[in-house]
Parts: C-alpha cells; sequence; structure tokens
C-alpha cells in the first residue's frame, strides 16, 4: 500500500509540472507547439514569474531541471537542449581545455569538474583561430562548458539558474560563469564570431574599421552596400540589417585580490587589501566608443542605474579601467556592475538571473532582487572632444543561447594554484526562461533575426570537427554562394606542423 501511495504520489507531481506546459498554451495559444522546451520535472510553482521591475506576470517557456541520470552532452549524443565543449578557449587564454566528460548530470544538477591532471599528464583539444586555422593545445586542467548554441534560443524575457559556485570564498582563481551569445557567433570559434561579437548595431557609419579599436569591423552591417565576401540574400539575412553575436553576462565571478581589480584582464592599480568574492554584471558591446566617453554621464546619465547599491550586495559600477578609460578593452565596452556574495554561494545554490526587453534594458538579479540596470539611454550616439563619432549601439536584438562554464585565466584573476581545492565543481541545479505571453519567441532563427542560412552557408566557421558538422548544424545551404574558405576541410590546420609547433610553444602547460 505504501509502495502503491509512493507511485501515486510521484504521478500527481509529474502530472502538475507538466502543467506548466498547459499554463504556456493557455496564457499564450499561438505558442502552441514551443511547450516542449518547458521540462516536465519543472515543479509547478515555477510556471510563470513576477519580480520587482517586471510590468505583469511572465511565463515559463524553457526549464531544465537535469533530473534525468546520465545525459549525455557530446556533440555525437545529440541531446536535444546542449552540447558539452572539446576545445581549447583561446580568447581569454584560458589554463584548462574543454572536455565533454567534464560535463555529468549528479544528483538533480548539471556538474562541471575542474581538475588537475596527475604527473605528467595533460588534456587535449582543438582551438580554432580567427583564420579558420585549427590548433591542437595542451594543458594540466581540464574542465567543461555547455551551451544552447543552435538548439535552444531566445529574443527577450527573464532567464534564471540555480547555481552554486566551486571552490570557496577565499581563494582566488575559479572563473565560473554563466552568459548569453548571439546565435551568429559560436563561443570560442573565433571564425564565427570575427567581425559579429560583440557587435549590436544597426548603424552603416560606425560600423567599420575604428582607429581607437582591435576590431576589424562589423561583417553584416547596416549599409545598403555588402563587403567583399559578404551576400547578404544568399545567406538568408534581410536588406541594410545590421547583425551581430552581442553579449550580456548572467554572473562571471572571481575572489579580486590585492592589486587586482575585477575585469577580464590584470589592471594593477587597485588599492591594497582583499576584496570580497564578486559578482560581474556585463553587457559586452561593439562598436567601441572613442576615447574620453562613457556610458554613465554626458548623452548617457540615467542609462545605468544601481538598485542594489544599499543592498548587502552593495552593487556598484566595476572599477576596471581599460585603454580607453573606462571598463573593456581594445575589443569590447563593457558595461558592467560588481556584486558582493558572501561564502554561502560556494556551499549552496543561489539563483542569478537577467530580464531582458530587447531595444529597452536589461536588469540583473540575485536571489530574486533587482541590483542592476543597463537601458538604452546607455547607448547613445556619442562623440568626443576630436568628433569621432559612433552611432547608437543597441540593447541586444539577437536570438541568444545559453552558456555555463568553469575556466581559469591570469587575463580574469590571480590563480593561487597551490591554495585552490582540486576537483573544483559548478553546479547548477536549474534553469529556466520566461517571457511575456504577448511576446513570446523562442527559437535560434526567428523571421526578424534569421541565422539558418547563414550558418549552413559559413559552417566552416562554426565546426571544428565532422561530428560537429553532421550533428549540429543540419540545415543545407540554399545557395552556391558559401563563405570564403568553406570548401576546406575544418582540421586543415592541424596538417601544418610547423603552426601546431609553434601554437604549442605558446601555450605552455600551466605551471
Amino acid at each position: 500500500m505504501l509502495l502503491l501511495a509512493a507511485v501515486q504520489g510521484a504521478l500527481l507531481l509529474r502530472l502538475a509540472a507538466a502543467d506548466c506546459r498547459s499554463q504556456l498554451l493557455q496564457a499564450a495559444p499561438s505558442s502552441s507547439g514551443k511547450e516542449g522546451w518547458i521540462d516536465v520535472d519543472s515543479p509547478v510553482d515555477s510556471c510563470t514569474k513576477q519580480l520587482d521591475g517586471f510590468d505583469g506576470q511572465y511565463q515559463l517557456v524553457f526549464s531544465d531541471e537535469f533530473n534525468t541520470l546520465d545525459r549525455d552532452f557530446k556533440a555525437a549524443a545529440q541531446d536535444g537542449r546542449w552540447t558539452a565543449q572539446h576545445q581549447y578557449y583561446f580568447p581569454t587564454k584560458d589554463e584548462e581545455v574543454y572536455r565533454p566528460e567534464q560535463v555529468t548530470v549528479e544528483g538533480g544538477a548539471a556538474v562541471i569538474t575542474l581538475e588537475r591532471l596527475p604527473g605528467n599528464e595533460a588534456g587535449t583539444a582543438p582551438s580554432q583561430q580567427p583564420d579558420g586555422e585549427v590548433w591542437q593545445v595542451s594543458k594540466k586542467y581540464v574542465s567543461g562548458m555547455f551551451n544552447s548554441w543552435n538548439k535552444f534560443c531566445y529574443t527577450g524575457g527573464y532567464i534564471e539558474a540555480a547555481v552554486q559556485l566551486p571552490g570557496n570564498a577565499v581563494t582566488s582563481g575559479f572563473w565560473p560563469a554563466f552568459w548569453t551569445m548571439g546565435n551568429l557567433g559560436r563561443a570560442g570559434y573565433m571564425a564565427s564570431t570575427a567581425g559579429t561579437w560583440p557587435y549590436s548595431y544597426n548603424t552603416c557609419q560606425g560600423s567599420g574599421k575604428q582607429e581607437w579599436s582591435g576590431l576589424e569591423g562589423q561583417l553584416i552591417t547596416a549599409c545598403p552596400g555588402d563587403p567583399p565576401g559578404v551576400n547578404r540574400a544568399a545567406w538568408g539575412l534581410h536588406p541594410q540589417q545590421g547583425r551581430g553575436a552581442p553579449e550580456f553576462d548572467v554572473f562571471e565571478t572571481r575572489r579580486a585580490m590585492a592589486g587586482r581589480q575585477a575585469g577580464r584582464q590584470p589592471a594593477g592599480n587597485s588599492p591594497g587589501g582583499v576584496q570580497p568574492p564578486h559578482a560581474s554584471q556585463t553587457l559586452q558591446m561593439a562598436p567601441l566608443m572613442p576615447e574620453g566617453t562613457n556610458w554613465w554621464s554626458g548623452p548617457a546619465s540615467g542609462g545605468v542605474q544601481y538598485p542594489g547599491a544599499g543592498s548587502p550586495y552593495a552593487t556598484r559600477r566595476n572599477p576596471w579601467s581599460g585603454a580607453l578609460q573606462r571598463p573593456g578593452n581594445e575589443y569590447q565596452d563593457s558595461v558592467s556592475a560588481l556584486s558582493d556574495l558572501g561564502p554561502s554561494y560556494y556551499t549552496g545554490y543561489h539563483t542569478y538571473g537577467v530580464d531582458w526587453r530587447p531595444g529597452q534594458y536589461l536588469r540583473w538579479y540575485l536571489d530574486g532582487v533587482l541590483l542592476y540596470e543597463v537601458n538604452s539611454q546607455a547607448l547613445v550616439e556619442q562623440t568626443n572632444a576630436t568628433g569621432a563619432w559612433v552611432g547608437p549601439r543597441l540593447i541586444p536584438l539577437e536570438p541568444m543561447y545559453v552558456i555555463f562554464n568553469l575556466g581559469m585565466s591570469e587575463a580574469f584573476g590571480e590563480i593561487q594554484y597551490g591554495q585552490l581545492p582540486f576537483p573544483a565543481a559548478m553546479k547548477v541545479d536549474w534553469v529556466r526562461v520566461y517571457q511575456r505571453p504577448d511576446a513570446i519567441n523562442v527559437g535560434c532563427s526567428p523571421p526578424d533575426f534569421p541565422t539558418a542560412q547563414y550558418i549552413a552557408c559559413n559552417r566552416h566557421k562554426f565546426v571544428m570537427s565532422e561530428e560537429e558538422e553532421g550533428m549540429l548544424v543540419r540545415e543545407q545551404c540554399s545557395s552556391n554562394v558559401v563563405g570564403a574558405a568553406a570548401g576546406r576541410a575544418p582540421l586543415r590546420g592541424l596538417l601544418h606542423g610547423g603552426l601546431a609547433a609553434a601554437a604549442s610553444a605558446l601555450l605552455a602547460l600551466a605551471p
């Protein structure tokens, strides 16, 4: 009898959880066919969401509760939501390689494990360079990244995940992150992000190469004519629409040591003492504003808000200053805030979220508390004293996919190798996406911002193995006009022994 009651109880719970799908269809009948993105294990109290700053009740449109054991996120496994990467993440000069086996599902959570390999062992993974060459890179540390690129994307709404951070609140080195990127760029695949990341721009003037920026310019611009190598019509893109792969970071966390500031590279000018652990909450943006301009004063006044300034999180502007005397570097403006964290973030789950209204605002939350806002006023056109100009950048409009990863890099903060606990785990209990019932928009190639044909016709930018090509890029290019070098083998760089040897010398094993 007790066993029967338990079975009936479990069935009732599952039926209640499945009700989130029926609630979506009741609230937004036009979303029929999309309810399958909601995990049937999602609890009934997660079907809707309303927080401070929302203009109404949002409806659950996507969830993953990670309750199914033995899920495999390798590309060949064809998980319907996630792919665990096999790559070295070259853009941030990480100290680890990403291996799919470092991402598992255990105890109702997705777990990313970062570990140091014993003895003389090293982990090896491919790394794509901006020209498409592929290097093999070896490191003493292995970790994981999993993302929903070209599988699940959403445009607008509130994304939230319950995460337990790796390590502890007193040792510096781990770099966990939860972030999103536009589907036209695949994170770490530098041929795909060249000219797209982190552009969010729909103005012709200012879309080219800027003398104050390390970027070569926007690839798909709002200009009347297409640059060499671009065939907008053949790639399924709309005429004179600027496109890109913008990024916003729900969080990146670190513990800052004396002499370091929070950001993507050491600043070397912070006051002495040890900062508490904190989350950075950031919109990455291009094209860059000219020197002498910013997004918090002058024409941009009112564009950033810190409602969490008086809270225990002490939310404030990120003090890190790059070459242009504001957060960022020669590749991106980092419209960024910091919020303090406590020891409990490393021993249990806390929720991190962002409410995104395309073209209007981004609002960051911790444990349901509104802490930080960036709105369109921060991104207005700017002119400096010399007349250098950039047009209005945009709160992202692109379909965005979801990324979780755990890394280490001296470019982000000091690594206390001798004190860090290995192995270390970043745990994701669940991830959920909510949207307004009148603005349901899920999918990686929506009509207003299509991506499918661009990816299919430029697949060499997005894959590093035949396995990835067959499993992750299923669309066929419907035109004879494809990207330059598309016919070359994805692993062509491995044939160049001299280049591979040089890469190995440059990317030596971490201490």
